[in-house]
């Protein structure tokens, strides 16, 4: 009885909405502009107090076997901060933590890294936007268009790719780093990542070993890095 009577609640705060929406859709062009800001802000309210899911984007990105938030196991956002797109800055990371070579051992690890960075850290989600593993997957952390928490200073205006393991004593497989240019020239043809954009290790703007020796190593020959080397791979 309790499920019904909160159902019905449910379905007539919907009609309330669809019927507000039909009003200003129909006033539109006789309204002023205090009664239009009036009627914006009553639909807000009565949409924010519906409890509805948060609608999220659906990515699809050619070349690039992408892994949800909700494949993963992520844990809501305490809350976001939307991003200004196209973003001019790409920073890769490394999570210097464990390597991960098969989807259920990565999505484990991404469930941890959540844990520690909102646990431990009291930050709002997963600082990364993607996560990278080895196995030639892209799992999605904060998505394109919210502000991450991994480069301090350098958050806003960036989108950042953390590949999962420690690069110092190690190069990072070929399928990741591919990966890697797949999710990135799939970002710039949405318009989420700017084609003239510049990439930088984590490493040449705060005091860290990230990305890794050997990551960094590579990416050093990216188009788009900030210092590259004569000749570039991409």
């Amino acid at each position: 009885m309790a499920q019904m009577q909160f159902d019905d609640i449910k379905k007539q705060n919907m009609m309330s909405v669809l019927f507000s929406l039909e009003y200003v859709v129909d006033g539109i062009s006789k309204f002023t502009e205090d009664e239009f800001k009036l009627h914006h802000i009553r639909l807000v309210t009565m949409l924010n107090h519906m409890n509805l899911p948060p609608c999220t984007e659906v990515i699809v990105c050619d070349n690039t076997s992408l892994v949800t938030r909700n494949e993963w196991g992520a844990r809501p956002p305490r809350k976001t901060e939307l991003q200004s797109i196209p973003v001019m800055n790409v920073f890769i990371h490394n999570t210097a933590g464990h390597h991960c070579e098969q989807q259920t051992e990565c999505a484990q690890t991404a469930r941890a890294i959540q844990n520690f960075h909102m646990d431990g850290n009291n930050w709002d989600d997963i600082a990364y936007n993607f996560m990278i593993g080895e196995d030639g997957r892209v799992y999605e952390g904060r998505g394109w268009d919210k502000v991450g928490a991994h480069t301090l200073g350098w958050n806003k205006n960036s989108i950042a790719f953390a590949f999962f393991g420690n690069f110092n004593d190690r190069k990072p497989k070929p399928i990741a780093l591919e990966a890697l240019q797949n999710i990135i020239s799939c970002g710039m043809k949405d318009g989420k990542i700017s084609p003239h954009y510049t990439l930088y290790g984590h490493r040449d703007k705060r005091p860290t070993d990230s990305p890794g020796h050997h990551l960094y190593a590579e990416i050093r020959y990216f188009k788009h890095f900030h210092n590259k080397p004569e000749k570039h791979k991409q």
